[in-house]
């Protein structure tokens, strides 16, 4: 679709226009001054033509024109200054009009002008605002972009459809349809440097630098060959180009992630390819390497063919009473994510008030929930008890779960079936999310090591100063994975194994982590999967069987907003 996709710049004044005009739009590239630099430009199929061509706002009223030139056709008040500016076809007619986002409130008009033919709520205040056709059926609907995370709804109902996450927080955002598909897929702007991507997430399928770091990026269709493509606009001056740039080699540093109905595994076990860490990317040149207990009973698991499969989906009604949503083997992963949207597994939770789908936060006694759920309310995976072990004969096909930002974090989810520390204790539970995060410089090499255990505060490390492994787990000065030693049962992460015994910090009669070299190790830059394109990516449930209280319940997994770095990273 060829509505705007804009970045909203500062607040308009008043004065005139001074437009020159522009060469015939067949051209690579041309520049045409409209409008004056305090302007918020906006670029649209105004009058049905195939051709998008600009229009500004100052304060609240709106100058168009269906040229390049310096006709005015369109001019009319919409909307209130500050408004967030949004542009597209909203009725599938092929005409672009206005739209305004207030808050989280959004005004979006059939007309030039009007009250606004579709009102409705979606996302945050705090979002960025930006609209695309996401599904090519013709018809512009709204997306919100919270840091680096793009939340795509198909309708105008304010349900989410689609999940991703593109970019790093303080990019520029537009969306285009770059390959003429028919469907808008995502861009970010850096500075100069131009990333744009045919799928919802990747690692952008048009790299290059255009125009300076000051600019207000846009896109649209300007010579009506059904591709979009992009231009800058600098004081009163647009720049356009109507073919994309060749792709330059700068480093591909968009965050990879796309929901995805599959959980693809990235196999780094080939010999001749470990051996060159050139050609491993970032998130595998820095996966740990993770010993186990020689004692250990509760393993690492695959969580679709492992905990999943032998699990049930419930919901949790009362402290001790709870119902199944799905049995033992019926669970469908995909079901529970983000990805899923309308699909998911969804109860009435609230006394009929509404429903709760399976990728909202409802895990029982988890803080920040719906305040209409009761503390004991939500979805829980209960886990056979046969499969509590995990796979302790499988660990070479057990992936690590990674979450990769570039130039500022890889985090390691490591997942185990079942916690049970030794001696016994009351925070046992089924489904055992672990994790270690890494931060990064600018230039995705390590700075820090954060490192997690049960209730407590992550303890944070110097990179240099961490034990390390080679790629074929020989100990080195040179190598590049960490060793992690993981506590017997509860799984906490641990920078060194001491003389084999650590205090740990929980009162919860957890008692000392217990650690050694003697036992099984878990290389996991040999398998790994992104875990946003985890099909159960987002499940908000509990991933374990409720208990009678919060840390007896299977905890809360990788989930947006939830398991951040450390503050300040």
């Amino acid at each position: 679709m060829r509505g705007i996709r804009i970045v909203v710049v500062a607040a308009a004044v008043v004065s005139s226009f001074f437009v020159v005009p522009a060469p015939a739009s067949a051209v690579d590239e041309f520049s045409f001054v409209y409008g004056n630099p305090t302007d918020r430009p906006v670029m649209g199929d105004w009058n049905g033509d195939g051709i998008d061509t600009p229009g500004v706002v100052r304060g609240d009223h709106w100058y168009l024109s269906n040229t390049f030139n310096a006709t005015v056709d369109y001019s009319f008040a919409y909307g209130i200054a500050g408004d967030k500016l949004v542009v597209g076809d909203w009725n599938g007619d092929g005409t672009d009009t206005p739209g305004v986002v207030r808050g989280h409130y959004w005004f979006l008009s059939n007309s030039f002008g009007g009250t606004g033919d579709y009102i409705f709520g979606y996302g945050n205040d705090s979002d960025l605002a930006i609209v695309g056709d996401w599904d090519g059926n013709g018809t512009d609907t709204p997306a919100v972009i919270r840091g680096d995370e793009w939340w795509l709804s198909n309708d105008f109902s304010g349900g989410v459809a689609t999940f991703f996450k593109y970019g790093i927080a303080g990019d520029k955002f537009i969306a285009g349809d770059w390959d003429a598909d028919g469907v808008d897929s995502p861009g970010a702007v850096r500075n100069a440097s131009w990333y744009l991507s045919n799928v919802f997430g990747g690692t952008g399928d048009f790299i290059f630098v255009y125009g300076l770091a000051s600019d207000t990026p846009f896109a649209g269709d300007f010579d009506n060959d059904f591709a979009d493509t992009y231009g800058v606009f600098r004081g009163a001056t647009w720049y356009v180009r109507n073919r994309h740039q060749p792709s330059t080699p700068l480093p591909p540093d968009v965050s990879p992630g796309v929901p995805d109905y599959g959980e693809p595994v990235e196999d780094y076990s080939n010999a001749e390819a470990s051996q060159l860490l050139a050609v491993m990317p970032v998130w595998a040149r820095y996966a740990p390497e993770v010993r186990l207990h020689p004692n250990e009973q509760n393993w690492p698991a695959r969580v679709s063919a492992h905990f999943l499969a032998n699990a049930e989906l419930k919901w949790s009604t009362s402290r001790f009473t709870s119902f199944t949503q799905a049995g033992f083997g019926q669970v469908e992963p995909r079901r529970l994510g983000l990805g899923s949207a309308t699909q998911s597994y969804w109860t009435l939770g609230c006394t009929g008030f509404r429903p709760f789908r399976a990728w909202e936060l409802t895990r029982p006694y988890e803080s920040g929930r719906a305040g209409c759920l009761g503390s004991t309310q939500g979805y829980f995976l209960n886990l056979r008890d046969s499969a509590r072990p995990g796979e302790p004969g499988n660990l070479a096909n057990v992936p690590v779960y990674y979450e990769f930002l570039s130039g500022r974090y890889v985090q390691y989810y490591f997942f185990y079936a079942n916690d049970n520390a030794s001696p016994a204790n009351v925070a046992d539970h089924e489904g055992d999310w672990e994790r270690i995060i890494i931060r990064l410089h600018s230039d995705n090499t390590p700075w820090q090591v954060a490192y997690y255990r049960h209730n407590c505060q992550p303890e944070t490390k110097d990179w240099p100063a961490m034990p390390k492994v080679d790629n074929n787990g020989n100990a080195s000065g040179t190598g590049t994975h960490l060793v992690v030693w993981s506590a017997l049962g509860t799984h906490g992460s641990w920078q060194d194994v001491g003389d084999g015994s650590r205090e740990h910090c929980s009162p919860l009669g957890i008692g000392e982590d217990k650690l050694s070299n003697a036992g099984a190790r878990w290389r996991t830059w040999r398998r790994m999967v992104n875990v946003f394109q985890a099909p159960w990516y987002g499940f908000g449930g509990g991933w374990g069987e409720r208990g009678l209280l919060t840390f007896t319940t299977g905890p809360l997994g990788p989930f947006p907003g939830k398991k951040t770095p450390p503050a300040g990273w």
